[in-house]
């Protein structure tokens, strides 16, 4: 996907906000790419800390800098880069992520082969990175035919999406954009109007991107927000199926609602079952999440992802 015209290739856009130290390391794995036909454009959301010298000590001029002189939220930010970008492709990074070397090259190959290559949106397989000793890979596969992509993120044990991992044609980027009202969930809400919209899934089998997904205070997604859990389903509940609805209810918000009322929480998980979006296994998995204490559950899901390592079997989120 290449022409003659001194676009680039792919516009990288990063949001940063109060996070000077993981920028770099993400920057890093940008310009680490094998494919360097790229620009990065770093979206300064109003930090507390000026960027300008950082950048400029890079020396890159695929680099460029913008600022928010107001706190607008991540999805803004996106949104802003979105609006400044030159490439063919966009691809997005949040500050404390990165990328392996092949990430661009391999995403631009699958875009490029496939029919529609305006109409697909790119994902890798990412290293989920919670802590030294638990790292695993998601999602297992793709979404089936018969499955829809929100049944695939919440109601399947394989499912993941996560925004550094999304690679697409700019011009069907902007037509998405960001819902500006959320926060967190913002890039499952893309995935999901994408799709809704026709733009098709498609997999590079290949642990590309990495997450991490520790519990550092400034992580948005740390811990699950049950406010904002119910804004992203105000919005993406006519999109979804009920089974999607229920599942994304009980294990995305389940173990806040069991610190806020443990019998809501009870009913929430009954219905999810019913409706086919809890299995007995995840059931169980769950209840652990809300009972067991952070440190015993994390030691918990390390012995079992090393388990299902050696067996093939689906890591625990």
């Amino acid at each position: 996907m290449r022409e003659t015209d001194a676009r680039p290739l792919v516009s990288v856009i990063i949001p940063v906000f109060n996070r000077t130290e993981s920028l770099a390391g993400g920057i890093s794995s940008v310009q680490a790419q094998t494919m360097s036909d790229w620009e990065l454009i770093v979206v300064n959301d109003c930090s507390m800390y000026p960027l300008d010298a950082m950048i400029e000590s890079l020396h890159d001029p695929r680099i460029r800098l913008l600022r928010h002189e107001a706190n607008r939220g991540v999805s803004a930010a996106r949104n802003t880069g979105l609006d400044a970008a030159n490439g063919r492709l966009v691809a997005f990074l949040d500050s404390d992520d990165g990328w392996l070397p092949n990430k661009l090259l391999e995403q631009n190959r699958l875009i490029a082969g496939h029919s529609s290559p305006k109409n697909v949106i790119c994902v890798t397989q990412t290293i989920v990175m919670r802590s030294k000793n638990d790292c695993v890979i998601f999602p297992i596969s793709g979404p089936r035919p018969d499955q829809t992509i929100a049944e695939f993120l919440y109601a399947e044990d394989g499912g993941f999406a996560q925004v550094s991992s999304f690679c697409l044609a700019l011009e069907t980027a902007r037509r998405v954009r960001f819902n500006e009202a959320l926060n967190q969930y913002e890039d499952h809400l893309f995935l999901i109007e994408a799709m809704a919209a026709g733009v098709q899934y498609a997999l590079v089998p290949e642990a590309l991107s990495i997450w991490r997904d520790d519990e550092r205070s400034d992580r948005l997604g740390a811990k699950d927000s049950l406010s904002a859990g119910r804004d992203f389903l105000a919005i993406a509940g006519p999109l979804v199926s009920p089974r999607a609805y229920s599942a994304f209810e009980a294990r995305c918000l389940g173990p806040a609602l069991w610190r806020e009322n443990a019998g809501a929480a009870l009913r929430t998980f009954y219905s999810a079952h019913r409706r086919g979006g809890l299995s007995p296994a995840q059931a169980m998995r769950l209840m652990a999440r809300c009972c067991l204490p952070d440190s015993t559950l994390r030691r918990v899901r390390e012995r079992v992802n090393k388990w299902h390592k050696k067996t093939g079997g689906f890591p625990t989120r």
